[in-house]
């Protein structure tokens, strides 16, 4: 199962939240654990129960996500990190962003990286906080280079860098290890590129501000 997350980061414009699921599900197997599972058939293991919670997350059922996918992290002793992740992502699509947060950062802890920086996101750009564990995390991206392979992680660094009291020194960074693919794939998209001229504009980087404004300018017909 893939997926894209969008948060709309500026409050005078409303909450604004896009989530697209994509089920790669070829040869039916997740269909087919659905139906097993909701006709009670047979006996499903963990990997078949977290397949069928995909299947839901796909079609929108929210609810029936979250609960099987809570059933399986409690069968689990909550070390299946996926198992931890999709029920971050339940949470999430059902709008309860603190215990999303709080599930992400858990399956951050057990391994995935992706949701490391979901917990990031969520907690910058919806709860407004940042603390020193989302400033490592950032801080490993940006050095690693992730943040010009990920639009996930590009928003999480520069929703830390919004929020965060010390953003200033994190920012600087960001913008000193951004690389031209990252103003190709990500300053480009809603948001992102909003976000980054605020930023700019906010610490007093008008070269940067006008070299991204003109890039926007060209790619969306508009300088933010």
């Amino acid at each position: 199962m893939d997926f894209s997350f969008y948060i709309n980061p500026f409050k005078n414009r409303g909450t604004i939240i896009e989530l697209q699921f994509a089920l790669d599900d070829p040869g039916g197997l997740a269909a087919e654990s659905t139906k097993a599972f909701e006709m009670r058939s047979r006996q499903l293991d963990a990997d078949e129960k977290l397949d069928v919670i995909k299947w839901y997350l796909s079609k929108c059922r929210f609810v029936d996500a979250e609960k099987l996918a809570s059933q399986v992290v409690s069968e689990t002793d909550g070390m299946k990190p996926e198992a931890v992740f999709v029920l971050g992502m339940a949470q999430l699509c059902r709008g309860d962003y603190q215990a999303s947060a709080t599930t992400m950062q858990k399956a951050g802890k057990l391994g995935i990286r992706r949701a490391a920086y979901m917990h990031v996101y969520i907690s910058t750009h919806v709860l407004e906080r940042a603390d020193k564990e989302m400033e490592d995390t950032v801080r490993e991206a940006i050095k690693s280079g992730e943040i010009n392979e990920s639009g996930t992680v590009a928003y999480a660094a520069l929703g830390f860098c919004s929020v965060a009291t010390n953003g200033l020194a994190s920012f600087q960074m960001f913008v000193e290890n951004k690389t031209k693919k990252m103003d190709q794939l990500f300053l480009t998209r809603p948001g992102i590129g909003e976000v980054y001229l605020f930023l700019c504009r906010k610490h007093g980087n008008k070269e940067e501000y006008e070299r991204v404004g003109k890039l926007l300018g060209s790619t969306t017909g508009t300088v933010r």
